[in-house]
């Protein structure tokens, strides 16, 4: 990371920073869904579809109360974090850490979002870190350098602050629903107010790009209290946004068949492509024909199964408008 800041130390406690694409995917996905903190913006609701985006796949995210299991939020390291290193991180949560959580959050069973991990929870997190990097593919991945610039310059600026006040002050100003004193935070809830001890934690701060009102955090975890804030300026990002490689790559196809050739990337049957796209496998069917056609897919049969895969032709088109 191009700005890095080393262990800081306020009066009380010592703070540390993060810069973590998969929690600026999370607070995108709440954002979007406005559910998690008054005073939201419209601003990523303009830019992945709001209420007409399929958040389906990504339905584990947002349970009811608020509350998102640990295995699909797991705490940051200070310094940079890719979405990668995560999903490998959830991808090999240990059934039985599941099970547990499952046990302690719903004593009388989990919502239905969360029902797949408790009968089969290989296959539910293969699904989901799956549906997460179709979603980073489709609407972050192109604007990743700009948010990134937001967050690297907020790391600068709260270094700077830690340093040249008082950690109290510096810390209370990063969020209105943050206070500090004494003993630790103060954290104003959408339906409660929080206190959170630090005593001898390591304070991990995380900004992220959403609404000036949004907050995360992790309060409970041993040696770590990690919140995940609203970087300063974040709003300069959908501000003055620019018509993405991603809408270019859709303007050219059409919006069905500029998501599935980016989900083919790598081999798919129709039936998977369905479940990951919230969408029916005849329907899915219908636009693989149109790809294939274009030169754009190809398939091959294992066994009894029918794998998709972008050809040549389909992974240079992909490459030209998403990895440029």
């Amino acid at each position: 990371m191009a700005a890095s800041l080393p262990a800081s130390r306020t009066s009380e406690f010592p703070v540390r920073m993060a810069v973590s694409q998969y929690e600026v995917l999370v607070h995108v996905v709440w954002e979007t869904l406005g559910r998690y903190w008054p005073g939201g913006t419209d601003g990523w609701c303009s830019i992945v579809g709001g209420p007409r985006a399929d958040f389906r796949p990504l339905a584990p995210l947002h349970p009811p109360g608020r509350l998102v299991p640990e295995w699909l939020a797991p705490v940051q390291h200070p310094g940079e974090n890719t979405l990668a290193e995560n999903l490998d991180r959830v991808r090999r949560t240990p059934p039985g850490a599941i099970a547990a959580e499952l046990a302690s959050m719903y004593p009388h069973g989990p919502p239905p979002q969360l029902r797949p991990y408790a009968h089969d929870p290989a296959a539910a997190l293969e699904r989901f870190t799956r549906a997460v990097q179709d979603f980073w593919d489709q609407h972050l991945r192109v604007r990743w350098p700009a948010m990134r610039s937001i967050l690297e310059r907020e790391v600068l600026m709260t270094g700077a602050a830690l340093v040249s006040t008082q950690g109290q002050h510096a810390l209370g100003g990063l969020s209105p629903r943050i206070g500090v004193d004494e003993q630790g935070f103060v954290i104003r809830g959408c339906e409660r107010i929080v206190r959170a001890a630090v005593d001898d934690r390591t304070v991990l701060l995380v900004p992220t790009v959403a609404g000036p009102d949004a907050l995360s955090g992790h309060l409970d975890q041993p040696g770590v209290l990690q919140l995940a804030y609203a970087a300063r300026g974040s709003d300069e990002l959908w501000a003055s946004e620019p018509v993405s490689h991603a809408q270019e790559l859709t303007a050219l196809l059409g919006a069905s068949r500029a998501r599935i050739l980016v989900a083919v990337r790598r081999p798919e049957t129709t039936s998977d492509l369905a479940v990951r796209l919230g969408r029916s496998p005849a329907n899915v069917s219908f636009h693989l024909q149109g790809l294939a056609r274009m030169g754009l897919v190809d398939k091959n049969r294992r066994g009894r199964r029918v794998l998709y895969r972008a050809t040549p032709r389909g992974a240079s088109l992909v490459a030209l408008f998403l990895d440029r």
